[in-house]
């Protein structure tokens, strides 16, 4: 799964992608060119992206990664 958060400003809006790794119960981010991290702004592991502080970012929503980030064949035909 990964979670999207944006950041909703007129001169720079943007958004930052969080997602739940492979390890149960862990998620990481990347900023631009930094190591992948599991900690939020506040230096706490993110556990659930719901209560993550990610500064300015407000968290939008989650989404289905399908494993190896292909869409399966029988969902395809909706795209």
């Amino acid at each position: 799964r990964a979670a999207l958060f944006i950041k909703e400003s007129r001169n720079d809006p943007s958004f930052h992608w969080v997602r739940e790794d492979f390890n149960a119960g862990c998620w990481s981010h990347k900023d631009g060119h930094g190591p992948v991290k599991n900690l939020d702004y506040k230096g706490n592991a993110i556990t659930n992206p719901q209560h993550a502080s990610m500064g300015d970012y407000e968290l939008a929503d989650y989404f289905y990664v399908p494993k190896g980030g292909r869409v399966p064949k029988f969902l395809q035909a909706g795209l």
